[in-house]
């Protein structure tokens, strides 16, 4: 086969995500004497950036220095953002430091996004200024890493300048933009903002308006909380495991059990009865400190078991509680004896 037959299956596999076949045709066309080009390389090190494959994409790094593509600004970048994806964001910082020259918007950035998926979000955003410095101008996935950073140390006044920037980019109306905007506005606290921008939006996805939840329980509106569930219950969007949390921590703080049975109804309606932790959480914080209100809580899987005409003993408990969760629930079964 000729180099570019050879690019071209192991691109094809790449793309598919097939490691093994992927790195198995790259060793046999090294073998054959083949020499692949930096598009190889690069899709190589892509899917190691999506699967996590830090080995895997060490070896490309080690054939990338031996070929001296290690200087080529597409291949480094390239590297970049598998170091970051595999979180060994100091192998990625040193080859970031390394170029003098070449960093464009893509390989600004991936380091970006590897400080503030690394949780360095002070770094992330000293990168962001350092780009713009550069005359680096952000696009589309620039502008989220660097709004989350902000959203995380809740630094509103940079979110807010980075807010200008997005409209001065014309950026505004982009999804992806947007969501990081209501979550950035939400977790610092800034729920008017956060509100509108939710509302400009054409495209109602369920990121942005779980992000918006999460931020009103925190800063205590837990109304609008609740009106927010309500509305995303009626528009028929699709919850998933952060919306529930959120919104059986707001009706623990009401105390309100009534609202929290029909909560964990839906939860078990829409199929989300086994899943993480976070639930469980949400049910000891409402239902803990009183054994009797426990009861309702069986009484409301009950009552969706029998819409299905199902008995109850055909519930399992087991999967509703991990082990941690069902010694957090003795826990709160002795603070309400002994309280």
């Amino acid at each position: 086969m000729s180099a570019i037959t050879w690019a071209s299956f192991i691109s094809g596999y790449c793309k598919m995500g097939c490691e093994i076949e992927s790195f198995e045709l790259f060793w046999q066309m090294l073998c054959e004497g083949h020499k692949p080009s930096k598009f190889v390389l690069g899709n190589v090190l892509r899917m190691c950036s999506i699967k996590g494959l830090l080995s895997r994409g060490e070896q490309t790094h080690g054939y990338a220095i031996k070929t001296q593509f290690d200087r080529d600004v597409f291949i480094v970048t390239g590297l970049i953002d598998m170091y970051v994806k595999c979180f060994h964001v100091l192998e990625a910082e040193f080859l970031f430091k390394r170029m003098t020259s070449g960093k464009n918007h893509v390989t600004w950035t991936a380091m970006i996004n590897g400080y503030s998926l690394n949780s360095d979000v002070d770094k992330a955003i000293q990168c962001f200024r350092g780009m713009r410095a550069e005359g680096v101008e952000a696009n589309q996935y620039t502008f989220p890493a660097v709004l989350t950073a902000c959203g995380s140390v809740s630094d509103l006044m940079f979110g807010v300048q980075v807010h200008s920037c997005v409209v001065r980019g014309g950026f505004g109306d982009n999804v992806f933009v947007q969501s990081a905007l209501v979550n950035m506005y939400a977790k610092c606290g800034d729920l008017k903002s956060a509100r509108k921008v939710l509302e400009s939006r054409e495209v109602v996805d369920m990121i942005s308006w779980n992000a918006m939840i999460v931020g009103c329980v925190r800063q205590g509106s837990l109304e609008d909380a609740l009106s927010l569930f309500r509305t995303m219950h009626a528009k028929l969007m699709e919850f998933d495991e952060f919306t529930y949390p959120s919104i059986l921590n707001a009706l623990a703080s009401k105390k309100d059990v009534i609202n929290g049975k029909s909560v964990h109804s839906l939860i078990f309606k829409t199929g989300f009865e086994n899943c993480k932790i976070e639930h469980r959480f949400g049910y000891i914080r409402t239902f803990g400190r009183n054994v009797f209100l426990w009861g309702l809580l069986v009484g409301s899987a009950s009552s969706y078991l029998f819409e299905l005409n199902l008995p109850l003993r055909s519930m399992r408990f087991d999967k509703l509680f991990s082990a941690s969760g069902w010694l957090i629930l003795v826990s709160m079964f002795l603070i309400a004896m002994f309280s």
